[in-house]
């Protein structure tokens, strides 16, 4: 999911919050990915269809971009299904939780960072605050998996020819 072969996989930060968009970059660039700030709803809405690694979304009240969390949860759904999906946040993990159920988001299959988790199709990662200042080698593990493109398979192994 990279763009042209050889380049960084691209992921949006889909709702930054300027408190933590440093860390959210920082993470991102340790992991190989190349953060890429959207800033309105019709700006990320013109990335659907690209070749896109992930996004990333702040549960915050308040954000630099000016649409709601409801609101760009809605465009998540509808234009990127299939694109791994971070949020983070300030509080912890129960209260990220209930504000994304409260948003619209209670389809979501809710992940808490922790070492070595492993990241089905489908789970949203949550990141918080302290994670960022406390777990940063977990962080980046967990991009790094979310985001790095899939190694290519293996070349088969050649035929052994036939017996005689």
């Amino acid at each position: 999911m990279t763009g042209e072969a050889g380049s960084k996989p691209r992921v949006l930060l889909a709702r930054p919050h300027d408190f933590m968009q440093e860390d959210v970059k920082a993470a991102l660039l340790a992991s190989g990915a190349e953060p890429v700030a959207i800033d309105t709803l019709d700006t990320l809405r013109s990335h659907k269809g690209s070749a896109l690694a992930g996004l990333v979304a702040s549960t915050a009240v308040t954000s630099s971009m000016p649409s709601t969390l409801r609101e760009v949860l809605t465009v998540l759904a509808s234009d990127f299904p299939a694109v791994p999906l971070v949020l983070t946040g300030l509080a912890g993990f129960e209260v990220i939780a209930q504000r994304v159920r409260d948003e619209g988001g209670a389809a979501l299959k809710l992940v808490e960072l922790a070492d070595g988790v492993i990241l089905t199709k489908g789970s949203v990662l949550v990141v918080t605050a302290a994670d960022f200042r406390a777990r940063r080698d977990a962080v980046k593990g967990a991009f790094t998996q979310l985001f790095s493109p899939a190694p290519p398979l293996a070349p088969k192994p050649p035929e052994p020819p036939p017996q005689p």
